[in-house]
């Protein structure tokens, strides 16, 4: 494209656009990269410019690929049109307040362990952002599983198997609504003496 002749702003251009939409959330610091390239472009001006944009390039090229994000935005703006619920409404005035706007919406920061469903009724249970690289998990990885539930999870399984065993950890996942990683970690505190947890990588021929 350089040697094209091609204007070295429209290079940056379409690199970010490439680290948003093929890379996306597998490895956010492309976009950044990207980004910062362009600006680089802009103020360095040519040829010095070609080394940042080259730095950025080999970036991109090299991270991990992912098209969720780019999924997620096609898959939420071709859903059907909906009303805000009436609890995400604002509900500042007396007339709002008496329309119903804001009933049943609850200050997460009380409890942030409360779920909520923020989206419209005919889109509830709809998923739009389906993440499949442990990097863009991340989020998710960090919720941890409420202690009382997995505390009645982990007597009832050690009482059931005093010499120790597999923990069923994708089960208890799907039921806490986290995941493995955020359940090994809560589990390792959890843990009291007489046990320890161990770290087991299995290889079996196919």
């Amino acid at each position: 494209m350089v040697h094209g002749g091609e204007d070295p702003r429209f290079i940056a251009r379409r690199l970010m656009v490439t680290a948003a939409e093929d890379v996306g959330n597998a490895d956010p610091q492309a976009f950044i990269l990207a980004e910062c390239a362009s600006r680089a472009v802009e103020r360095i001006g040519w040829p010095e410019a070609r080394i940042p944009l080259a730095q950025a390039v080999i970036y991109v090229a090299n991270a991990p690929k992912s098209n969720a994000t780019i999924l997620a935005i096609g898959a939420a703006m071709a859903a059907p049109d909906a009303p805000v619920p009436e609890s995400l409404r604002d509900s500042h005035t007396s007339t709002a307040k008496a329309r119903g706007h804001g009933s049943g919406y609850f200050y997460s920061h009380e409890d942030y362990g409360k779920e909520q469903d923020f989206l419209p009724k005919n889109l509830r249970g709809t998923k739009f952002f389906e993440p499949t690289l442990p990097q863009e998990r991340n989020w998710r990885d960090g919720r941890e599983p409420d202690p009382k539930k997995l505390r009645t999870l982990w007597d009832e399984w050690a009482d059931a198997s005093p010499e120790g065993g597999d923990v069923p950890l994708d089960g208890w996942a799907a039921k806490l609504g986290t995941t493995r990683e955020a359940l090994a970690r809560a589990l390792q505190k959890m843990v009291g003496r007489g046990w320890a947890i161990e770290r087991v990588l299995r290889v079996k021929r196919e």
